[in-house]
């Protein structure tokens, strides 16, 4: 997946939610940035917040180094040492909105818990991006009873 990190033109409003499963790591984090540099409210519904928060630091770095910009304005003399960086808001990016969502496909019942709390918040779910897949070496219960890559890939 190739993606472009630079603002575009349309961005989108700040109602536009959309939870991405596996955000933390791979291709569901390259999506991360990329659709908060657009505005969205990108929730990672992940099975670990440690590693759901790391990913959201990154990120959110990653984006402010972005749009960084030089505290003196116009050009510096080339023996002159630069200003240090001041973070300032790029004027079609809005702070990005990153946010934790615990999720486990694999317990039918902690899938469930997860849209709960997302319904709670009384948002509209526009973009729901899944891109996570599990495959085991081994023949694997739930604690439903339902074998286990079945249950990630397709129940929850």
């Amino acid at each position: 997946m190739i993606l472009n990190h630079s603002p575009s033109t349309t961005s989108w409003t700040s109602q536009e939610k959309s939870p991405s499963s596996l955000a933390n790591t791979g291709p569901g984090y390259e999506t991360m940035p990329a659709l908060a540099l657009r505005g969205a409210h990108v929730f990672l519904a992940c099975r670990s917040q440690e590693r759901a928060l790391n990913a959201i630091k990154t990120a959110t770095a990653e984006i402010q180094s972005r749009y960084s910009k030089d505290a003196a304005s116009g050009s510096l003399s080339p023996s002159a040492p630069p200003p240090p960086p001041q973070l300032q808001q790029h004027p079609l990016m809005p702070t990005p909105k990153l946010e934790f969502l615990k999720l486990d496909l694999k317990d039918v019942n902690k899938a469930h818990q997860a849209a709960q709390v997302f319904l709670k918040k009384d948002l509209p779910l526009h973009i729901l991006v899944n891109n996570s897949g599990r495959m085991f070496a081994t023949f694997q219960l739930n604690s439903d009873g339902i074998e286990a890559m079945f249950a990630i890939n397709y129940i929850g």
